[in-house]
């Protein structure tokens, strides 16, 4: 995976186009009969890994963002 400074450049819409682009690729390696056997998931599980990956970078530092900003507290209403 590329470096996490890489992965979280960008806005929420460079990502969901990210996504989108990827999964019309996806959708395109669909087979003729519909049926998603092993070979499709394999051949597609690189991707969904890798975007889990980003995903939870991604989400690491916009929580960090949030809370070095004081915009968001760790403390717990009483």
């Amino acid at each position: 995976m590329a470096e996490a400074s890489a992965v979280t450049a960008g806005t929420t819409i460079d990502w969901a186009n990210e996504s989108h682009l990827l999964s019309v690729a996806a959708l395109k390696a669909v087979p003729s009969n519909i049926v998603l056997d092993d070979a499709y998931r394999r051949s597609n599980l690189p991707v969904l890994d890798g975007q889990l990956g980003r995903a939870g970078l991604r989400l690491a530092n916009l929580l960090n963002l949030a809370f070095a900003t004081g915009h968001c507290t760790a403390d717990q209403p009483n």
